[in-house]
C-alpha cells in the first residue's frame, strides 16, 4: 500500500514537472508574439523599439503614467524606458501598444 502510494505522487511530481509557471519575461514575450502577430509591423529593424517599449509599458506603472500624461520629459531620467527608447519606436506604435495593451493585455500579471 505504501509502494502505491509513493508512485502516485511520483507521477504526479512528474507530471507537475512539465507544466512550469511562466516568469514575467515569459509572459511579456507570450504577449508580445501575440501583438506582432496582430499587427505585423512594416519595418523589421523596429521589433526591437517597439518589443523595449511593449514590456516597457506592460510592466512598468511608472512608464504608463508618463506616457499616458504626456510627461515624456520624465523619460530623460528614467532607467528603464529612456527618451532615445521611446525616439527609437515608429510613431503609429506609440499610440497602438498603450492602446492595444489596455484592450488585450491583463496588467495583474506582470505585478511583482
Amino acid at each position: 500500500m505504501d509502494v502505491d502510494r509513493r508512485s502516485r505522487h511520483a507521477k504526479f511530481w512528474k507530471n507537475s514537472a512539465h507544466s512550469t509557471i511562466q516568469t514575467k519575461d515569459e509572459l511579456l514575450e507570450e504577449e508580445f508574439a501575440k501583438f506582432v502577430a496582430d499587427h505585423k509591423p512594416d519595418k523589421p529593424e523596429a521589433i526591437v523599439a517597439i518589443k523595449n517599449y511593449f514590456k516597457a509599458y506592460a510592466s512598468s506603472n511608472q512608464i504608463r503614467s508618463i506616457i499616458e500624461n504626456r510627461h515624456f520629459t520624465d523619460l530623460a531620467t528614467n532607467p528603464v524606458f529612456s527618451t532615445r527608447d521611446y525616439k527609437a519606436v515608429p510613431e503609429k506604435y506609440r499610440a497602438l501598444i498603450p492602446e492595444y495593451i489596455k484592450d488585450y493585455v491583463s496588467l495583474n500579471q506582470f505585478v511583482a
